[in-house]
């Protein structure tokens, strides 16, 4: 029988990072308390008659799991009431367990409500500086009501949308594709377009749909005159014959049309019925108007001044919770992503976009981190994973269930090759693999790997990536961007530091450690072309200035410290949480070094979103 994995490791033609071993100091010790003690000593400083509002930002690059940490504060505040997202549109999505009415667990995916809409005890509001798409919301709702049974407005949930939030039209949507020729990295969502047409005071208004017809058909007829002439620039499409928005809404129903551009294809699946009939309309405005009204009209969720309601909730001093939307280090005030949007997605950034002003407030600041963090966020390499966010997208081999090519832009095609528990045996191979060649000076990308059963070949860092992802349980994929793994990575998190200051930091997903034997952290980078101020040879440290993240993957190579990772979660040799227990000295180590110095105040622990407990450092 052929081995499960054939690696050959080769040698790197150029310098692709270095591995440098410090000597550390003796971990500190970390004892698990309960969320009353934790609540006492992170959360509750008495300071007269001020009310609680956390502010949960991500760290990284997404899907860090920020509900776990709103599941944590609603779990240790009893007197949380609302919830507010002020920023953004219809994001990738995340899922939410929650039971329905008859008690059975369900999991829904949520884009744009608050996670936490499925508490019928929370009230939510979606802020005026955000992007509505109508139609997209009224999708999300109605899948939210058929899963959990929860449906009368104001009694089993409670939504309210801000009358002055800015509407996301169907050419919005389609100006993530249009004369961009590499369109995949984009949730086509229409963000981008529509924030720069609020910008410029042409984007409608929820209030316009409801109280001003005739400047929402106004607005909108001066975006379809721009969206013509953009689609006109397109080569690609004129190519195809697509020279007017009617062409796009007539091509966008043509097979043979769709199989010719992978754009339109990506549009095509993102794209509601209603939305393409919009593009073929004679009146398109006139038709998108009275959709958009008849949404509105429905009852799924109130509009007004939401924060008039959430400052009348502070006067009754009910504790809250600021949704930031996306992460720090993907748009946004970092200015580390060349992907931006109008969104701020750090914590104070998130404040101004609330745009709360109650003198009772106190902030309350939390980041979330996640270790192995497998996230999507881009297109382009990455420091800290290796090869491009797409990269997976373009590996192929021949199913053996169907017979056709596919692609690993969902890890969950695996299964097509190889049963569950042989991938994770697989990865468990190619990991070792992975730190043998970091060890050793190998290169991560002229290294081979074949997996017994995949009629392809990869490298060592794509296939690392690809099995990680799998067994990290990232088996979905976002507009071509797979999740891909990464190393941790203490010169971007310096990034994340610079812009949210003393914030509280949660480390999630510490139980994925226990799966390898190594654990990898990106220390600093070694600059190896001109580079900002930096000379060849600079070496640059977590908070020194870093350009954009492109920039600096082509000038610098990351200097990699090594650790052991923790055969369990505590000291005791087992991973059951108690108060009490203290953490495994290697899990300590490991978080004495990537805080730097900063408070730890909870760990993830498991998948679930209560799988997450406060940790207090004790002192000797």
């Amino acid at each position: 029988m052929a081995p499960l994995i054939q690696v050959s490791l080769n040698r790197c033609s150029e310098l692709e990072y270095l591995v440098q071993s410090n000597t550390l100091l003796p971990p500190s010790r970390y004892r698990v308390v309960t969320d009353r003690e934790g609540y006492k000593l992170y959360l509750d400083h008495q300071d007269g008659d001020k009310v609680n509002v956390y502010v949960v930002s991500g760290g990284q690059k997404g899907d860090e799991a920020k509900a776990k940490v709103t599941d944590l504060i609603m779990r240790t505040d009893p007197n949380v009431g609302w919830v507010y997202a002020p920023n953004s549109t219809h994001n990738a999505g995340k899922g939410v367990n929650t039971p329905n009415k008859d008690g059975r667990d369900v999991r829904i995916s949520l884009h744009l409500c608050p996670k936490t809409i499925t508490d019928p005890h929370i009230k939510n509001y979606v802020g005026p500086n955000t992007q509505i798409n109508p139609l997209a919301l009224e999708g999300e709702v109605n899948r939210f009501i058929a899963a959990t049974g929860r449906s009368q407005s104001g009694i089993d949930y409670h939504l309210m949308i801000d009358a002055k939030a800015n509407l996301v039209i169907p050419t919005n949507r389609a100006d993530d594709i249009v004369g961009k020729i590499n369109a995949m990295g984009s949730t086509i969502s229409g963000a981008t377009s529509s924030a720069m047409y609020a910008t410029g005071k042409k984007a409608p208004l929820v209030e316009d749909v409801l109280y001003d017809p005739e400047e929402f058909l106004h607005k909108v007829r001066q975006q379809i005159v721009l969206f013509n002439d953009a689609l006109k620039h397109d080569k690609e499409l004129a190519d195809l014959e697509i020279y007017s928005m009617k062409d796009l809404g007539l091509a966008l129903r043509d097979g043979a049309c769709l199989s010719r551009n992978s754009r339109l294809m990506a549009l095509r699946t993102k794209l509601s019925d209603v939305e393409i009939d919009f593009f073929m309309h004679d009146k398109p405005e006139e038709f998108l108007l009275a959709h958009y009204q008849r949404v509105l009209g429905r009852g799924l969720f109130y509009m007004g001044d939401t924060r008039k309601e959430v400052d009348q909730l502070i006067y009754q001093e009910k504790s809250g919770i600021i949704e930031c939307v996306q992460s720090s280090l993907l748009s946004g005030g970092t200015k580390y992503s060349g992907n931006r949007t109008s969104a701020h997605t750090d914590g104070m950034g998130s404040i101004g976009d609330a745009g709360l002003t109650n003198s009772k407030i106190r902030y309350r600041r939390v980041s979330v981190f996640k270790l192995g963090n497998t996230s999507v966020g881009g297109n382009g390499k990455t420091m800290s994973g290796f090869i491009r966010q797409d990269q997976l997208s373009i590996l192929s081999a021949t199913s053996p269930r169907t017979g056709l090519p596919v692609t690993f832009e969902r890890t969950a095609t695996l299964e097509d090759f190889l049963p569950p528990e042989q991938i994770k045996a697989a990865f468990q191979e190619v990991n070792r693999a992975f730190y043998q060649a970091l060890e050793e000076g190998y290169s991560l990308h002229e290294s081979k790997v074949r997996v017994e059963g995949i009629g392809a070949e990869f490298s060592l860092a794509e296939a690392n990536a690809l099995l990680a992802a799998y067994v990290f349980g990232e088996t979905g994929e976002t507009s071509k961007r797979s999740r891909i793994w990464r190393l941790d990575d203490m010169v971007e998190t310096g990034v994340t530091y610079q812009v949210d200051g003393e914030a509280l930091q949660v480390r999630n997903a510490m139980d994925r450690a226990l799966t390898v034997d190594k654990v990898g952290v990106i220390t600093g980078y070694q600059v190896i072309k001109p580079y900002r101020h930096y000379q060849v040879g600079d070496v640059i440290h977590p908070g020194d200035p870093l350009l954009r993240e492109e920039l600096t993957v082509k000038s610098c190579i990351p200097i990699i410290e090594i650790l052991p990772s923790w055969p369990t979660m505590f000291a005791d040799g087992t991973n059951e949480v108690k108060k009490g227990k203290e953490l495994h000295p290697h899990l300590a180590q490991y978080l004495d070094l990537i805080s730097s110095g900063r408070t730890v105040v909870a760990i993830g622990h498991g998948r679930h979103t209560n799988d997450v407990a406060y940790v207090k450092r004790v002192e000797e």
